[in-house]
């Protein structure tokens, strides 16, 4: 429930005090690194991933391992031990969602897409492999395709997240106010969703209002509050976008320059960072444009 409402630190101080009496606890320290990976720590969340190994080699253990693989730059260990997942579950949808998200961030969109068809073959209803699919068809130039999984997710899960993609696909064929209302239907939920979530969709709601030109200022304090909720890599990208939206350009570049320091081979971030520098004028902008660019 801590973890749900973003309280990292307090979920991480139960678990230490489970610890404290009951060393070989395998859930006190999968919640420990759960919630030193939300929180940035990455050099405990390896000790901790340790000490997890040494109790137990399951499934869900090794796909938190490739995780910290992935976030620390290594994305070809987190594929191998991500299909060892695959291996062990062959059904279960969210780890050919996660060889898929893999394959994509890389652009091998064609093993992509069969990663995520084969999650949906497993689970036909299953979002993460549906926006994965979608995401694949679009990058492949099927505009059409992508438009109609997606529409298909949306009337399955609704998720603001979901929405916003299909406004940003529509938006790309031509139809701008069809593209518009999708993004305020997607503004409504997630308002919708504050009264009952609190903060917890801060760092969701932040970007999608630096992404769509909206409300900046309270897009940059939204991403604010994110930080102080979880310091990963990701809320200083969050935070760093929002500036970059809302023409705080000099301190989009330090946020960035902190985003950045764990190597984590992300398009997104690439691209973050390209425009982010390119604004500054510095030369780094050019180095993650023919990253995005391979």
């Amino acid at each position: 429930t801590l973890q749900a409402k973003h309280r990292f630190q307090e979920a991480m101080d139960l678990a230490d005090r489970v610890l404290a009496t009951e060393k070989r606890s395998e859930m006190a320290w999968a919640i420990r690194f759960d919630c030193q990976l939300e929180l940035g720590d990455y050099k405990d969340a390896a000790e901790s991933l340790s000490n997890l190994l040494q109790l137990t080699d399951t499934a869900p253990v090794r796909a938190r391992q490739a995780r910290l693989a992935e976030i620390c730059g290594d994305w070809r260990l987190a594929l191998v031990l991500i299909e060892s997942c695959i291996s062990e579950f062959p059904e279960t949808a969210w780890y050919h969602w996660r060889r898929g998200e893999l394959l994509y961030q890389r652009g091998k969109l064609s093993q992509a897409r069969k990663s995520f068809k084969r999650g949906l073959r497993a689970e036909p209803k299953d979002g993460g492999c549906l926006v994965g699919l979608a995401k694949c068809e679009f990058a492949l130039g099927n505009v059409s395709q992508a438009e109609s999984v997606l529409e298909q997710a949306v009337m399955l899960h609704g998720a603001p997240p979901i929405m916003s993609l299909l406004g940003d696909v529509i938006a790309a064929r031509g139809d701008v106010a069809l593209a518009g209302s999708w993004y305020d239907k997607t503004a409504a939920v997630m308002r919708a969703e504050a009264e009952v979530a609190g903060d917890a969709h801060a760092r969701e709601v932040a970007m999608f209002l630096a992404d769509h030109g909206r409300e900046s200022k309270r897009a940059v304090s939204l991403a604010e509050l994110d930080l102080r909720q979880r310091k990963d890599i990701y809320a200083y990208d969050t935070l760093a976008w929002t500036c970059w939206a809302d023409g705080q350009l000099s301190r989009a570049k330090e946020l960035m320059d902190l985003a950045l320091q764990e190597q984590t081979q992300d398009p997104l971030l690439y691209f973050h960072a390209a425009m982010i520098y390119q604004a500054n004028k510095c030369d780094r902008a050019d180095g993650f444009w023919m990253k995005l660019a391979k």
